[in-house]
């Protein structure tokens, strides 16, 4: 088992393993549009609207949403490690909200 872990920490990111077809770079493709590029321009749009310390913490509330959706449309199941950085995530955000 340690074997293993020495290995995932010296793999290379540059070899890339794995089938790379065009499905494949067209998903990165959308990963990279609607994930990353138009929800950081809303983001930035959204500033107009909002404080930015209003804006940090709604984006605080991103991974613990992202928990809930994954539970809700995946059906995946909350580990104790899982819930206890979801319980971190609330705490951080209080912590957060406090300080304004």
């Amino acid at each position: 088992m340690p074997l293993v872990k020495w290995a995932l920490v010296l793999n290379v990111i540059w070899k890339i393993e794995g089938d790379v077809n065009i499905q494949s770079i067209i998903q990165v493709m959308i990963v990279v549009i609607l994930g990353t590029s138009i929800a950081y321009l809303i983001y930035i749009a959204s500033l107009n609207y909002i404080s930015s310390s209003l804006a940090g913490i709604l984006t605080a509330f991103e991974p613990v949403l992202a928990a809930i959706l994954s539970v809700a449309i995946f059906g995946l199941k909350f580990s104790f490690i899982e819930l206890i950085g979801f319980l971190l995530v609330f705490v951080s955000i209080f912590v957060l909200e406090k300080r304004l």
